[in-house]
């Protein structure tokens, strides 16, 4: 048997995106299911894709400014860091309703979602998968 580094390819998944299963706040492994009992997904690219990294550098290029200029980092700072992260890399998802209203996937329904503070453990979800590098390997 060889081993062969690029089934540890991680930029390839990361670029395309790869869907995170909604599961339930309070039941970690019971996801929302759609009416055809199929998971209700949130399409992420990964930290190896070219979005996050040009998201994350514009975070530390903004955050290098305020520390220059003597500005704490701010509870607030951290949530926008992390909105602008997850709007940067979400390219898809498997729902089509807010709040009973049609929300199609679009960039403006992207800042919609992340930006509401209701789903917090949505945000926590995405940010944890995000995070793990398995989850954008080759099959």
């Amino acid at each position: 048997m060889t081993f062969d580094i690029a089934a540890f390819d991680t930029r390839t998944k990361s670029e395309v995106g790869t869907d995170m299963t909604i599961l339930r706040p309070g039941s970690p492994f019971a996801p929302f299911l759609d009416a055809e009992g199929k998971p209700l997904t949130i399409t992420l690219k990964g930290r190896n894709s070219v979005a996050f990294k040009a998201a994350q550098r514009e975070i530390q290029q903004r955050n290098a400014d305020r520390e220059a200029r003597g500005i704490p980092r701010t509870d607030d700072d951290e949530k926008t860091d992390r909105f602008n992260l997850l709007c940067a890399v979400t390219v898809g998802w498997s729902f089509d309703t807010l709040d009973g209203q049609p929300f199609p996937f679009s960039p403006d329904n992207v800042k919609k979602l992340w930006a509401d503070e209701r789903w917090a453990w949505l945000q926590v979800q995405a940010i944890n998968f995000h995070s793990s590098e398995g989850n954008f390997l080759a099959a």
